[in-house]
C-alpha cells in the first residue's frame, strides 16, 4: 500500500478527459484520442516502460567508486519505499494538465540522487507502450554535475513528466532523443528548478510520433543561475508537433537563451511557443528566445511564437521568430554548382540547424545529425 503523503499528492493531481484544457493552437485536433491513449481506467503496472540501456538493472550501472558516494540510482517505486524523504521533498508541483495527469497515475519512472561534489554520467530509456504514465525524478547536489542522454522510443502513448533540481552551484546536461513509432503519442514534460549559480543545459529533438506535446519549464530561482534550452524537430508525412519552452527568471542575474529550429515536410505542422517570464525580484535578467521554421514543401505548416513576460526594470530580454521556405536564391546557387534539386533541398534544410546542433554537446550533436539524415533518406 501507497504511504498517505503520495495517495495525497496523487489526489491533488488527479485529472479527467473532461477538465483537459490543454492548448492544441489548431494544429492537434484530434483532442480526444489523444487523451483517451493516456487515461487507463486504473494504475497499470507495464513492465519495461523506463529501462536502462545495456539491459542492465539499474543499481547495476553504477560502479563500486560512485556507490560509494552518496549516489542513488533506482526505479520510482523503489525510491518512494526506501528514500521516501528525498522523494517527498522533490515531488514537484505542477499547472500543466498533462504532467499532473502523470503524476496522479504514474507507476514507473526513474529516481537518481548525485550527491554533492560528484560527478555522473548516465544513459537512460524510455520505452512507449500502450496507456503509460512516467513520472521521473532527478536530484543533483551542490557543485555536483550530471551528464544525462535520454532516448525515447517504443510504439504505443506515453505520458512522462521529468522533475529536474540543481543544486547550488550544478550543472546539469539533459539530452533527449524522440524516436518513437509513426503512429505513437507522445507527452514528454520537463519541468527544472536551478538554485544558486547552477547552469542548466536542455537539448531535446523530436523526430518520431503521431502526435508530440513537449514542455520544458525552468525556474532560475538562484541568484547567478543560467538555462540553455535547445530543440530541434523535424516533422514529415503527417506528424504533428507541439512544442513549449518557457523559462522562469526569479533570482537576480539570471540568463536565459532560448533556441527552437524546425524543419516541416509533407503535410506535418509544427507549432512552437516560447515564453519569458522574468518576476519581481529577477532584476538583470538576460535572457533571449528565438524559434524557426523551414517549410519544406507547399502542404507544410508551422508558427513560431515566442513572448516576454516582465515585472521589474533592469533586464535584457529579446525574442526572435521565422517561419520561411527553403530560400530560392540559395537553391539556385547549389544547383549551378552541381547538386540536384533534391541534394540541394536537404543541404540548406540540415544547414538551417546548425546553429541549434552547436549549442549541443558535440557527441550528442554527432547521433543527431545521423538521426536526421537517416529520416530524409527514409522519407
Amino acid at each position: 500500500m501507497e504511504p498517505n503523503w503520495l495517495a495525497d499528492y496523487r489526489k491533488r493531481n488527479e485529472t479527467t478527459l473532461p477538465t483537459l484544457s490543454f492548448p492544441l493552437d489548431g494544429f492537434l485536433t484530434e483532442r480526444a484520442q489523444v487523451c483517451r491513449a493516456i487515461l487507463p481506467t486504473g494504475l497499470i503496472a507495464t513492465p519495461n516502460v523506463f529501462v536502462q540501456m545495456e539491459s542492465c538493472t539499474l543499481a547495476n550501472r553504477l560502479t563500486p567508486e560512485a556507490k560509494t558516494t552518496g549516489i542513488i540510482l533506482t526505479d520510482i517505486q523503489t525510491a518512494i519505499a526506501k528514500h521516501p524523504d528525498l522523494v517527498k521533498q522533490t515531488l514537484p508541483t505542477l499547472t500543466d494538465p498533462l504532467s499532473k495527469l502523470a503524476a496522479s497515475r504514474f507507476t514507473n519512472g526513474l529516481f537518481l540522487h548525485v550527491s554533492d561534489n560528484t560527478t555522473l554520467e548516465l544513459v537512460s530509456q524510455t520505452v512507449a507502450g500502450l496507456h503509460v504514465n512516467v513520472l521521473n525524478l532527478i536530484i543533483v547536489g551542490t557543485n555536483a554535475k550530471l551528464t544525462l542522454t535520454h532516448h525515447l522510443t517504443g510504439e504505443g502513448a506515453v505520458n512522462q513528466h521529468t522533475h529536474v533540481c540543481a543544486g547550488a552551484g550544478a550543472i546539469i546536461t539533459y539530452c533527449a532523443k524522440q524516436t518513437a513509432g509513426k503512429e505513437s503519442i507522445i507527452i514528454d514534460n520537463l519541468s527544472a528548478d536551478a538554485h544558486e549559480s547552477a547552469t542548466v543545459r536542455l537539448s531535446a529533438v523530436h523526430l518520431g510520433g503521431k502526435h508530440v506535446i513537449s514542455r520544458r519549464d525552468t525556474t532560475l530561482n538562484g541568484a547567478n543561475s543560467n538555462l540553455t534550452h535547445t530543440d530541434i524537430a523535424f516533422a514529415d508525412d503527417s506528424q504533428r508537433y507541439q512544442l513549449t519552452a518557457n523559462a522562469i527568471h526569479n533570482g537576480q542575474h539570471t540568463t536565459g537563451s532560448i533556441l527552437t529550429h524546425s524543419l516541416v515536410k509533407d503535410t506535418a505542422k509544427v507549432s512552437a511557443r516560447g515564453l519569458l517570464t522574468i518576476g519581481e525580484h529577477g532584476h538583470h535578467a538576460d535572457s533571449f528566445v528565438a524559434q524557426h521554421a523551414i517549410l519544406l514543401n507547399k502542404g507544410a505548416a508551422a508558427e513560431c511564437v515566442p513572448d516576454l513576460e516582465i515585472h521589474t526594470s533592469d533586464v535584457k530580454a529579446s525574442h526572435a521568430a521565422s517561419v520561411t521556405p527553403i530560400n530560392k536564391e540559395h537553391l539556385f546557387y547549389l544547383e549551378t554548382r552541381g547538386f540536384n534539386e533534391q541534394t540541394a533541398r536537404q543541404e540548406l534544410a540540415l544547414g538551417s540547424i546548425e546553429p541549434a546542433l552547436a549549442r549541443m554537446p558535440d557527441d550528442f550533436a554527432a547521433l543527431i545529425r545521423g538521426a536526421i539524415e537517416n529520416k530524409w533518406s527514409a522519407t
